[in-house]
């Protein structure tokens, strides 16, 4: 039997669920009729896969013409489905993904448009943005990471991000079979990357002047916040900050000698850069060791 585009918008069950679905049937048998618009099947997919394995004629019933399909499916669904954000925005999505004339034709005879975004979003009670975010699992996402969060074991958010970075679905399917936690620890720390978005890696050296100018930076603030402190004008409302003054002065001074000792100065004359137990393994001496390791010289 043809299915109605609308018949996919709410997810098949789960395998456990679908077993014991299943042997429910068997034993006290269809006790729901699979719905039948114009010919197409519009709900009843469990229904209708169950009889068919089990052997059973399925019990139809046919739903007038008149009544707007896309409308029937969400309100016989969504009371008896306990749904979460995730799995509700995959249901909107994909009603807002629906082909044109779906539903009905007017009475003009012109053919109805799928709701938008916005509207799909109010119907299932969920943000534009989740919608959104469904819809890019939707389009990129391999069939194991969309039945995943249709089966509410993944959230749509990790998913949409996941599949950003990760767009080869071979891996994508691969790691949702492990489970949430690695596709959680692959967007944090991605296993792989393509050849041309690999992160340059720095040298020793190259990390030395990096860390060189941001701290030189931080220094330059702290120096900047230490001279304004100490040419706060004294007028009414300010007694209690300049009580505290040369107090501020100093804890910023404290600062800026703990930041000044972090900068790198120069490479490390004991391993000329390649890292040892002198300098910390970093290949480099701040100010204050390089001048001690020149004395030892």
């Amino acid at each position: 039997m043809k299915e109605h585009p609308a018949a996919s918008i709410f997810p098949m069950m789960d395998e456990e669920a679908y077993e014991l679905f299943k042997a429910d049937i068997k034993e006290n048998g269809q006790r729901e009729p699979i719905t039948v618009w114009q010919g197409q099947l519009l709900d009843g997919r469990n229904r209708l896969k169950a009889c068919e394995e089990l052997g059973i004629k399925p019990a139809t019933f046919e739903l007038d013409k008149s009544i707007d399909p896309i409308s029937w499916v969400l309100s016989h669904n969504l009371h008896r489905r306990h749904l979460d954000t995730s799995q509700r925005g995959m249901v909107a999505a994909k009603l807002a993904s629906l082909p044109v004339g779906s539903n009905q034709h007017s009475k003009e005879g012109t053919q109805k448009c799928a709701p938008s975004v916005e509207q799909a979003a109010e119907l299932l009670n969920v943000s534009p943005r989740t919608v959104n975010n469904a819809k890019k699992v939707i389009d990129k996402g391999s069939a194991e990471v969309v039945k995943a969060v249709e089966q509410g074991a993944l959230k749509v958010t990790t998913a949409a991000e996941f599949v950003e970075e990760e767009p080869d679905k071979r891996e994508q399917t691969k790691l949702v079979k492990k489970g949430v936690e690695a596709v959680k620890a692959h967007i944090t720390e991605p296993e792989h990357f393509p050849e041309q978005n690999k992160p340059p890696k720095m040298t020793k050296a190259e990390q030395a002047v990096f860390n060189a100018t941001m701290l030189s930076e931080i220094l330059k603030t702290l120096r900047h916040a230490k001279k304004l402190a100490k040419a706060v004008p004294e007028q009414p409302g300010m007694e209690i900050f300049l009580a505290r003054q040369q107090s501020i002065e100093r804890e910023i001074l404290s600062a800026c000698d703990a930041v000044q000792v972090t900068i790198p100065h120069s490479v490390c004359p004991r391993c000329k850069g390649k890292g040892c137990a002198q300098c910390g393994n970093h290949g480099w001496v701040n100010h204050v060791l390089a001048r001690e390791l020149e004395n030892v010289k």
